[in-house]
């Protein structure tokens, strides 16, 4: 099965490659909000904490985490096309074929960061979403937090702690512009990384 899976990924990174024949590297570059160092001739793309180097145009970069994290970073500087966020955040299931995956996705976010909020204190989980990338914004819920995965891919982290009646529960939203930087295949790669960032920071202060 990991055989499999691993063929499947060197086939869709091998396409994902294919998609920049012909372009401009100054183009890709303004479109999705990243720098091109022309010296070096790499492309530095700021997700999350991290700046990822690409190479141009061999489009070789290193990850630091799960190697679908690179299938999202090659995908984004493809797909991306300028267009400005909205500050107007969606639900996965509300994206652009959204419907079924988008929803699960939802849910599945929606149940692990119940697991991983039981018990959790509000400012040990705000110390962690910063350290993750996070940015903590106003809003109804206890704590809500955008993630700027990508310069023009914003994610939205809505927690509400648990009190004496209610569990803890949480939701992730994205940026109606999403579907111009990413599909919602690359979605699912997204939140759970997120999740993991958080995860390790929660970790990592015990």
């Amino acid at each position: 099965m990991e055989n499999g899976s691993n063929r499947m990924f060197e086939e869709m990174r091998r396409a994902a490659k294919e998609k920049f024949k012909g372009r401009l590297p100054e183009d890709i570059s303004k479109k999705a909000g990243v720098l091109f160092d022309a010296e070096k001739s790499v492309f530095i793309v700021t997700t999350l904490k991290y700046q990822v180097e690409v190479t141009w145009p061999e489009l070789e970069l290193e990850v630091p985490a799960d190697e679908w994290y690179e299938l999202a970073i090659l995908h984004y500087l493809d797909m991306a096309d300028g267009t400005a966020p909205t500050g107007n955040m969606i639900p996965f299931g509300s994206i652009k074929d959204g419907l079924i995956r988008g929803t699960g996705l939802d849910r599945t976010v929606a149940e692990e960061m119940k697991a991983l909020l039981k018990g959790k204190i509000p400012s040990e989980v705000e110390e962690a979403c910063t350290l993750s990338g996070g940015r903590i914004v106003p809003s109804k819920a206890d704590l809500s937090v955008i993630f700027p995965f990508f310069p023009y891919y914003n994610v939205m982290l809505n927690i509400w702690f648990e009190d004496e009646e209610f569990p803890p529960s949480a939701r992730m939203l994205v940026d109606e512009s999403a579907d111009h930087y990413l599909t919602v295949e690359d979605a699912t790669t997204v939140a759970p990384i997120i999740i993991e960032e958080v995860k390790k920071m929660l970790q990592d202060k015990k």
